[in-house]
């Protein structure tokens, strides 16, 4: 509870809106240990969330990653030499790589003519994929790996 977070989510408890907050007149002493009680006991709950806002995230830059893509594909004739500076100036709020999957950045894998994949980490540490082939009827796949075929980025969809 030293953490901003922790005072944030104490207030919130406090005035009923997380929780279900302290008893009327509880005492400060007795609210605090009221709330340690309900945060310990919660505590697993509240990090699934977090854990899948996280992903949520992730899984946003990538498909705005994907549509920074398929523009290549339309403007090139396909994915071949698709660069992490020509990304990043189609999409300047995006940051791209083509070396590894870390957060905060999306990596380009492998850009063929007919296929590509990319990659980012999520803050809570999941690896994601998303691949695209012009060969395949699905030509869309997802992953929860570092993935760096198309093969391997069809993963059975995302979490």
């Amino acid at each position: 509870m030293n953490g901003g977070g922790g005072k944030g989510a104490y207030s919130l408890w406090s005035s009923g809106e997380l929780g279900g907050g302290p008893p009327p007149g509880a005492t400060k002493k007795e609210r605090r240990a009221l709330f340690e009680k309900w945060l310990a006991a919660n505590m697993d709950v509240l990090r699934a969330a977090w854990d899948r806002s996280q992903v949520l995230r992730a899984e946003s830059s990538l498909h705005e990653a994907m549509a920074v893509a398929l523009t290549y594909h339309a403007e090139h004739g396909g994915f071949a030499g698709m660069s992490s500076s020509w990304a990043e100036e189609l999409d300047p709020a995006l940051e791209f790589n083509t070396s590894e999957t870390v957060f905060g950045e999306v990596s380009i894998r492998n850009p063929t003519r007919e296929s590509v994949v990319l990659t980012t980490e999520s803050g809570s540490g999941q690896a994601l994929c998303i691949a695209y082939d012009d060969s395949r009827s699905e030509h869309q796949s997802y992953g929860t790996r570092d993935a760096q075929t198309v093969s391997e980025c069809d993963g059975g969809g995302w979490l």
